[in-house]
């Protein structure tokens, strides 16, 4: 089996798959296993009182995109940080948490991160008031789980197109690019970048 060569930019798809391939198994076994298989054994956990609670908007840039999405921020006494609810997911808690009869009760979050002197925690993994909890670790685990599968499914096919396009350029565009290549290596990538503009 081999890519259409009438269709498909074989060099440049020999190029930038594997690239792709790696980026995908990278975040697949780098990035989302560790936080699926993480355990509250691996989390800190903090305690305190809450002083306030109420919602605001963060303002977020990606490139030259601006958005202001809402969010919930909770103020502890004896403590410099606070504590930021961004995450989507979790938003069906936040009314639960944005409750006036939550303030000066007790408070416990256990986090990835290491609690800061000042600044903003983010979406603890599990958060707890008065010994009820509120926002379970394991709520997340289903979702993780997903984007692990989904990111495995989406490296496994870019692998798959990288060997397609290597097999195809082997039997396709191997044998004139080494004539190519004798005449001198800037002529190898005028054809290559003629072939990935003209195709």
């Amino acid at each position: 089996m081999r890519l259409n060569t009438n269709f498909f930019r074989i060099r440049l798809t020999m190029t930038i798959a594997p690239i792709a391939t790696v980026f995908f198994i990278y975040c697949c076994f780098k990035l989302i296993l560790p936080n699926y298989l993480e355990t509250t054994k691996n989390l800190i956990t903090e305690r305190g009182i809450i002083q306030s609670i109420y919602p605001t908007r963060e303002t977020r840039k990606v490139l030259l995109k601006t958005s202001y999405p809402e969010c919930l921020d909770i103020k502890l006494y004896d403590k410099k940080y606070i504590i930021r609810l961004t995450d989507k997911f979790e938003e069906d808690k936040w009314a639960i948490i944005n409750n006036t009869n939550n303030i000066n009760k007790t408070i416990e979050i256990k986090s990835s991160q290491i609690f800061p002197d000042k600044g903003i925690v983010y979406n603890p993994r599990e958060l707890t008031i008065d010994q009820e909890v509120i926002i379970h670790f394991n709520d997340d685990k289903p979702i993780i789980f997903w984007i692990f599968v989904g990111f495995l499914i989406v490296g496994l096919l870019f692998g798959f197109t990288s060997y397609l396009a290597i097999k195809t350029y082997i039997l396709e565009f191997l044998p004139s690019d080494k004539i190519t290549l004798r005449n001198g290596t800037w002529k190898l990538i005028k054809v290559w970048l003629n072939d990935w503009f003209n195709i």
